[in-house]
């Protein structure tokens, strides 16, 4: 079934190319881990930009029971290199480009983007290489949109993360509705398909009166988006999908997300099962954030309700509390960030020490 399914995308990618020569000029949806700012210019037309994503972490309080296999941002108080993503943005004409990310640091597959993108059309872009699967806004969120120390635990979990694959994208009416389509590798790698199998994944977004601020929220504006997945894996069939809101105006904003997500074990796999039955998991997440102080300083809460199986009450049925404060310099280019995070088991019979604090100092261009 993946198959037919991988090649009803494909058909759908050229239904929409056909039909977009009246629509405004394209950008893309799932943006590069870093945006790279610095240019260096090159001969006929061609240029590369370089840029860096880094975080560095201090972690002054952390509760006797965090362990980082359970999302705890470490294993003990100290210091802590989170992240430092270097990316490449080639433009080797008007209409080509390739995109590489490499974060060291990463946990598994360092290698976070290797894309081509060609656009096509008018509005409609299409990429070739490696990418997050879109289906989800909190992880398509960079960095001037992130209002916290790192993604949210819950929907890091929901996540697909980075794969192989295809993808269409498209932007109408200046930005206003936009789509992407994309067919991937089956196999949990970002460089190749282990095992076998494809997934399909596919986000719509509306923002009826233009785009969101990339800091500072001013006038009043709003986003809807959805997204699904499909996936046959080597060993366990994926089905999700999410939906989500954000609303700013006046220094202040507001982001809500849900997602669902069940992962089933295939009868007869080519690779060995990762688990031995049915699984669904949910998420609701609500952020609110506002400027304080200028354009300086800013207010950050976070409150997500997490169940990793729910078909079960254990220490998985999770409320994830957090909340700090933003300090911005350089026009948002170094970013300073105190979060503290809670977390509160909603069932079990022992409740774990697992609060900590987060000090962040952060660079992105």
């Amino acid at each position: 079934m993946a198959n037919s399914t991988g090649w009803f995308w494909a058909a759908c990618l050229l239904l929409a190319g056909s039909a977009s020569m009246a629509a405004e000029p394209a950008g893309g949806h799932v943006p590069a881990e870093v945006q790279p700012e610095f240019t260096i210019p090159g001969t006929d037309g061609r240029s590369l930009q370089i840029g860096l994503d880094a975080r560095l972490w201090a972690i002054p309080y952390l509760g006797a029971d965090a362990a980082l296999e359970n999302g705890d941002p470490a294993n003990s108080i100290g210091w802590r290199a989170r992240s430092a993503k270097v990316g490449l943005l080639a433009h080797l004409s008007p209409k080509l480009q390739v995109i590489a990310v490499l974060d060291p640091l990463a946990e598994g597959d360092a290698l976070a983007d290797l894309r081509l993108r060609y656009r096509w059309r008018r509005s409609i872009t299409l990429g070739f290489g490696t990418s997050e699967v879109p289906y989800l806004a909190s992880n398509l969120l960079t960095a001037n949109h992130q209002k916290f120390a790192d993604h949210a635990l819950s929907t890091g979990e929901l996540a697909i993360g980075e794969r192989l694959g295809v993808t269409g994208e498209g932007r109408y009416f200046g930005g206003k509705l936009g789509w992407i389509l994309g067919v991937y590798n089956g196999s949990e790698s970002s460089q190749s398909n282990d095992g076998g199998g494809l997934m399909q994944a596919f986000r719509l977004v509306t923002q009826p009166l233009g785009e969101l601020a990339a800091r500072v929220p001013g006038p009043f504006r709003y986003r809807l988006g959805g997204g699904g997945v499909y996936g046959a894996g080597p060993s366990v069939d994926t089905l999700a999908y999410s939906v989500d809101l954000s609303a700013e105006m006046g220094g202040w904003k507001l982001r809500a997300e849900y997602l669902r997500d069940t992962r089933s074990p295939q009868a007869q796999p080519s690779l060995p099962p990762t688990s031995l039955g049915e699984v669904s998991r949910e998420v609701m997440l609500a952020e609110l954030s506002g400027f304080v102080a200028g354009r300086w300083l800013e207010a950050a809460l976070r409150v997500e309700e997490y169940d990793d199986n729910l078909n079960s009450e254990d220490f998985g049925d999770q409320l994830i509390v957090t909340g700090g404060f933003n300090a911005y310099c350089l026009r948002g280019a170094l970013r300073t960030q105190l979060n503290y995070l809670h977390r509160r088991e909603q069932a079990g019979t022992i409740e774990l020490d697992n609060d900590s604090v987060i000090f962040s100092l952060a660079t992105s261009f």
